[in-house]
C-alpha cells in the first residue's frame, strides 16, 4: 500500500548536529540583513518596555522556609498590649498586582498613549512586515532545513522573523528558533529553556527497542478489549474518533492509516524504532475530542521535565482592568476579547515523530463489509494530546509570542495554554486584536477564526464572564458563563442520577468546576473538589459514587443554582478594616500514669479521646470604636462532625474559631467590610488564606468559611500572630478579665460592658454548618452552641 511513499518519508529524522551548523551558517550568511532588521524593530519598542524582562523563575518551594515571625506585620518582640496597639494602627494592605512586570509596563504604555495607540500599532505592524521582508532570504534558507516529514506543519513558519524578534526583545531562550525549526522532544530527558518554572523530577529509565515494541502489543490488546466490551454509545464514540483522525490526515497533521509494518518502515532509521500511544475520545464542549493515553503507553513515565507551566486564572482580566485604572479615569471603558491558536499541539513540530504514533481502533464498516475491526496507526507530525511534554513545549512557544505582542504590538495580553486574552481601552478600537492576530499569523501560528471573540465590555475567559460595564462604579463583575453553568448543572445531575463517576470523567468535571466556581466567587468550592481528586487518581475500577462524592456533587449543584456574580474592586478603599483575632484550645484529659482518657460516643458508637476544647474571637470595629467578643466550649455535638479517632483537633478548631466570626457576628456589621485577621496556627491560617485543605474535616470547615465570606462579601487579609500576642488566646483559656486589661493598656480606653458607654459586646457561638460539603448552602438556620462550665457562666450577652 504505497510502501515506497512511506520509505521516502523516512526523512523525518530531527536536525543533526551538521544541520544545526548549517542553520548557523545561514544566519551568518544573512547577518547584515538580520542585524538591520533587529535594529529596525528595536527602534519602535518603547524604552520602558525594552528594559523589563520576565524571569527566570525561581524554584517553587513545597514548604515555606520563612520563619512565621517574619510573615506578620506586627513586630514579634512586642508584648500583647504593645502588639494590639500596633495592630490597630495598621491599614488594610494595598492591592498587590498579580501581573508580571512586562504586562504591567505594557498596560501603562497603552494607557498613556491614549488614542494614539491605534496609529502606533499600525506603524509597528508595518515595521514587522518590513523586517520580515528584510530576512525573507534567510527564512527560505532555514525552511529548506525542515525535515521532509514536518514540512506540512512547519514548512511555512517565518523562521527568520522569529529569530529577529527573539533578539529584538531580548528573550531569554536564545535557541527558540532552532527548537521550532527542528522540533521539540516528545519523550526522554527534555532540556530546560530557563524561561519557565523550574522543577526537580526523579531520573527516568532509558527506553529501548523492546520497550517500544511492547507499546504496540499493549495498545492492540487494550483497544481490542475495549472494542469487544463497547456498548452502542461507545461504538458511536469509536466512529467519531476514527472520523476525526481521518480529518486530521486531510489537514496534514498526520499520515495514515498505516499498518504496523508500514510504521516501522517509515521510521526505519530510528535507533530504537517507533513507539505508539493508544487513542480514545472524550467529550468537550459538546463534541468528541481524540486524546492519546500517553500514561498507559509509558511515554509520560519515560519523560523527565526540568520546567513546568504557570497558569493564569479566570480573574486575570479583572486584574488587568485594575492596572489600567491606575492611569485611566473610571469613565474610560475597557473591552475584552479572546482568540485560540488553531490546533495548537498538532502544529507544534516533533523532533522525534517516531514516538508520536497514535494507535486507533478502526471500527467495522457500517455496511457490514469485511474492512475494519482492527487497530491501525497514524504517524503525527506534531504532538499528541496527552503527552506530558506537550503543554511545556507549547508554553515555550507561547510565552515569547505573548512577549512580542506586548513589547512590539503594545497589546495588554496573556495566555492560558493556547487561549489568548486581550484587554484594551475603547479608544484602541479593534487595533489590539488586529495587531496580535497579525503577529501570530506573520510568524506562522495563526488563530482559529471560529474561536475568535471580538472585543466587548462583557466577554468570557476560561468559562467566567468579566463584565467591565460596572467599572465607573469602582468594580468589575465576574460571573459564570450562563451556558457553562447550565451544562455543568445538567452534567452533575446526570452523574447524581446514574450514581456513577469514572476517574477520567472526574478529572474533566473537576477542571470545569475549579474554573467555574473557584475563580469567580471568592474561591468557593476548592475544598469540595477533594472527592473528585480522589476519584480521578483512584486505581479502583469501581465507579460508584461514595458518600463524599455524593455530598460534593450536591454542594456544587446547590452552588451553581444560586451562584451570584462576584465584585472585584478596582481601587483600594480608604475605610479602616475590622481587626480580628481568633484562637482555639485543645487539651487532652490526663489519666493516671500519663495516659489519656477515652470514651464512647453514645449516639454514634465511635470511641474518642476526652479533651477540653474551646474557641474564641475578638473584633475591634473602628467605625464606632467598639469591641466584640465570643468564647465557647466545644462539645461532642460539634466534634462529632470531624474525622473520628484523632488525638489532636487543634488545626480544625482554629479554622472553626475563624469561621465562627462569620457565623456568629451580625451580618449587618460584617457585610461588605474588610478584615485584618490574625491567627496563631499556620496550618489554619494558610488553609483559610488559600481556601483549601487536603484534610477532610478541615476542608469542610474552610469550605463553610468561604461560603459565608462570599455571602457577606468580605475582603480578608490573614496574618500570623504568635500566641503571646494573640488577644483571643485569653478568653479561650478563662482569661476574660485579663483580656479587658490588655485592651485598656493597648488603647487607654477602659472596657465598658454595660450602660450608655458600653463598648464591649458579646455573642453566643453560632456553629457554622460543616457536617457535609453542601451544609453551608443548606437552609437549615443557625445553631446556637451549648455553653457549659465556668466560661459560659461568666459571659454577659448583649
Amino acid at each position: 500500500m504505497k510502501l515506497l511513499v512511506w520509505i521516502v518519508l523516512a526523512a523525518c529524522v530531527p536536525l543533526s548536529a551538521a544541520q544545526d551548523a548549517e542553520a548557523l551558517r545561514f544566519i551568518n550568511k544573512h547577518a547584515t540583513q538580520m542585524d538591520a532588521a533587529v535594529t529596525l524593530v528595536q527602534r519602535v519598542i518603547m524604552p520602558s518596555l525594552l528594559q523589563v524582562h520576565i524571569g527566570p523563575f525561581s524554584m517553587k518551594q513545597k514548604g515555606s522556609n520563612i520563619p512565621a515571625r517574619e510573615t506578620t506585620m506586627v513586630p514579634f518582640d512586642l508584648s500583647m498590649p504593645g502588639a494590639v496597639a500596633y495592630a490597630l494602627s495598621l491599614k488594610f494592605p494595598a492591592r498587590v498586582s498579580k501581573l508580571d512586570v512586562v504586562l504591567q509596563a505594557t498596560v501603562e504604555a497603552c494607557a498613556l498613549a491614549g488614542a494614539d495607540i491605534v496609529a502606533l500599532r499600525r506603524n509597528n505592524r508595518a515595521v514587522l512586515r518590513q523586517a520580515s521582508h528584510m530576512v525573507a532570504a534567510l527564512t527560505e534558507d532555514l525552511r529548506s532545513l525542515v525535515p521532509a516529514f514536518g514540512k506540512p506543519i512547519a514548512g511555512h513558519i517565518n523562521f527568520g522573523l522569529l529569530e529577529v524578534l527573539v533578539r529584538a526583545v531580548g528573550w531569554g531562550h536564545k535557541n527558540l528558533m532552532f527548537d521550532v525549526l527542528k522540533g521539540f522532544q516528545p519523550i526522554g530527558d527534555v532540556a530546560s529553556t530557563c524561561m519557565l518554572r523550574p522543577i526537580l523530577e526523579p531520573e527516568i529509565e532509558r527506553f529501548c527497542r523492546q520497550s517500544n515494541v511492547k507499546s504496540f502489543d499493549d495498545a492492540v490488546e487494550h483497544l481490542t478489549k475495549k472494542a469487544k466490551a463497547a456498548d452502542q454509545a461507545a461504538q458511536d464514540d469509536q466512529w467519531e474518533v476514527w472520523t476525526k483522525t481521518l480529518a486530521e490526515c486531510e489537514k496534514g497533521f498526520c499520515t495514515g492509516p498505516l499498518s504496523r509494518k508500514q510504521v516501522h518502515s517509515l521510521f526505519s532509521s530510528s535507533e530504537f524504532g517507533p513507539r505508539c500511544i493508544p487513542a480514545f475520545g472524550i467529550w468537550q464542549k459538546g463534541s468528541l475530542r481524540r486524546i492519546d493515553d500517553a500514561s498507559r503507553s509509558g511515554h509520560n513515565s519515560l519523560t523527565r521535565m526540568w520546567e513546568t507551566i504557570v497558569c493564569v486564572s479566570a480573574d486575570l482580566p479583572a486584574d488587568i482592568a485594575a492596572e489600567f485604572y491606575k492611569y485611566l479615569p473610571a469613565t474610560c471603558r475597557l473591552r475584552l476579547g479572546t482568540d485560540d491558536i488553531a490546533s495548537a499541539y498538532r502544529v507544534l513540530q516533533s523532533a522525534a515523530p517516531q514516538y508520536n504514533v497514535a494507535a486507533v481502533w478502526q471500527p467495522k464498516a457500517r455496511d457490514g463489509s469485511e474492512s475494519g475491526g482492527k487497530v491501525v496507526y497514524f504517524a503525527l507530525r506534531g504532538f499528541n494530546f496527552g503527552l506530558k511534554s506537550a503543554p511545556v513545549h507549547l508554553a515555550t512557544l507561547m510565552r515569547p509570542m505573548i512577549e512580542f505582542c506586548r513589547k512590539i504590538g503594545l497589546v495588554a495580553c496573556d495566555q492560558f495554554y493556547d487561549d489568548v486574552v486581550v484587554v484594551d481601552p475603547e479608544f484602541g478600537k479593534a487595533s489590539a486584536q488586529a495587531t496580535i492576530d497579525y503577529i501570530f499569523r506573520l510568524v506562522g501560528f495563526p488563530f482559529a477564526p471560529k474561536k475568535h471573540e471580538r472585543l466587548r465590555s462583557q466577554n468570557s475567559f476560561l468559562g467566567v464572564v468579566s463584565d467591565f460595564s460596572t467599572a465607573a462604579a469602582g468594580y468589575v463583575l465576574l460571573r459564570v458563563k450562563e451556558k457553562r453553568r447550565r451544562k455543568l448543572l445538567a452534567e452533575l445531575k446526570e452523574i447524581r442520577e446514574k450514581k456513577k463517576l469514572s476517574p477520567g470523567h472526574a478529572a474533566r468535571i473537576r477542571g470545569k468546576l475549579y474554573f467555574t466556581t473557584s475563580s469567580a466567587f471568592f474561591g468557593v468550592g476548592r475544598p469540595a473538589l477533594q472527592a473528585f481528586t480522589e476519584r480521578q487518581y483512584s486505581h479502583s475500577h469501581n465507579s460508584n459514587l461514595t458518600e463524599s462524592l455524593s455530598s460534593s456533587i450536591d454542594f456544587f449543584i446547590t452552588l451553581l443554582e444560586r451562584l451570584p456574580a462576584h465584585r472585584v474592586p478596582l481601587y483600594d478603599s480608604q475605610e479602616l478594616p475590622l481587626y480580628v483575632w481568633s484562637d482555639a484550645m485543645w487539651e487532652l484529659a490526663p489519666a493516671a500514669g500519663g495516659a489519656v482518657v477515652t470514651a464512647v460516643d453514645e449516639e454514634t458508637g465511635d470511641e474518642y479521646y476526652v479533651a477540653a476544647a474551646a474557641i474564641a474571637f475578638i473584633i475591634f470595629d473602628p467605625e464606632d470604636n467598639t469591641w466584640h467578643e465570643c468564647h465557647a466550649e466545644i462539645d461532642r455535638s460539634v466534634l462529632r462532625f470531624m474525622v473520628q479517632g484523632k488525638k489532636q483537633y487543634i488545626g480544625q478548631l482554629e479554622a472553626l474559631a475563624a469561621t465562627a466570626v462569620l457565623s456568629s457576628m451580625p451580618a449587618t456589621r460584617l457585610s461588605g467590610r474588610r478584615m485584618l485577621f490574625w491567627i496563631d496556627n499556620l496550618a489554619a491560617k494558610y488553609g483559610l488564606q488559600k481556601g483549601y485543605s487536603k484534610v477532610n474535616d478541615s476542608g469542610r470547615i474552610i469550605n463553610a468559611f468561604r461560603v459565608l465570606q462570599a455571602e457577606l462579601k468580605l475582603s480578608i487579609h490573614f496574618e500570623y500572630v504568635p500566641t503571646h500576642q494573640n488577644l483571643a488566646d485569653l478568653p479561650s483559656r478563662d482569661g476574660f478579665d485579663e483580656m479587658c486589661q490588655v485592651i485598656f493598656e493597648a488603647t487607654g480606653v477602659p472596657v465598658v460592658r454595660s450602660g450608655p458607654e458600653k463598648n464591649l459586646f458579646q455573642y453566643e457561638f453560632v456553629v457554622p454548618e460543616f457536617e457535609t460539603w453542601e451544609a453551608p448552602l443548606a437552609d437549615t438556620g443557625r445553631k446556637r452552641g451549648r455553653r457549659r462550665g465556668s466560661r459560659g457562666n461568666k459571659r454577659q450577652k448583649a
